[in-house]
């Protein structure tokens, strides 16, 4: 038997799962999940998200380039009411590069081959888990990729990703690129950034990986 915490949204979707390594919950976990389960849970249905024309920010391009810190960007898109898809849509040709949706796989195989030191943000409606460090090689079992690292484990459901992006956001240190992966309903399911310490550029390997993906897409 293994016990765990798992905790849901409005929508009975799973958020996030912690699972106990010992086989008997401590006192400490007892009661977390005690705590957790004072109220019974309440579900509603959920709705399809309203698709809508792209909106029009013709300042979205000056202040994308006047970005200092990558963490701003959080801040622009509330300003203009953007989703980071949208974003992307609208900066296509100036910050952002559409890319196959097979390059979110092919660049964490590449990754791992070259040993790339990478960050991984795996996102979900509620938290986004975060792993920093190099990848073991990844395998694949039907529809899903599989990562099988030491206290780390990544399940990705690559026939889910329908849009892929490369995205790059200026910052104090030359800037930072990424690599991020979207589902059919526009939610984020990943991000890939070469691990990189504040105040140091950007790895030149990890930006070559992405130029690569792009001569790909042209030769095919």
């Amino acid at each position: 038997m293994r016990w765990s915490l798992q905790v849901f949204n409005r929508h009975g979707r799973a958020l996030h799962k912690c699972f106990a390594l010992d086989e008997e919950p401590t006192p400490a976990w007892q009661a977390l999940a005690k705590a957790g389960n004072v109220v019974p849970p309440a579900f509603t249905q959920s709705m399809p998200r309203e698709e809508r024309p792209l909106p029009q920010v013709p300042e979205l391009a000056a202040e994308w380039a006047a970005m200092s810190d990558v963490h701003q960007f959080f801040g622009l898109l509330r300003r203009h009411g953007l989703e980071r898809r949208e974003a992307n849509e609208l900066m296509e040709g100036h910050f952002t590069r559409s890319l196959p949706p097979r390059a979110a796989e092919d660049v964490l195989w590449r990754a791992a081959e070259q040993r790339l030191p990478m960050m991984l943000f795996v996102a979900s409606p509620g938290c986004v888990q975060i792993r920093t460090g190099q990848l073991v090689m990844p395998e694949r079992r039907g529809d899903w990729l599989n990562l099988f690292g030491h206290r780390f484990t990544l399940h990705l459901d690559v026939m889910a990703i329908t849009h892929v992006w490369r995205v790059f956001k200026p910052n104090r240190d030359g800037g930072v690129t990424s690599l991020e992966a979207f589902d059919a309903e526009g939610e984020l399911v990943l991000q890939l950034y070469a691990e990189r310490q504040e105040g140091r550029p950007e790895r030149p390997t990890w930006r070559r990986l992405l130029e690569g993906c792009q001569t790909q897409e042209a030769v095919a």
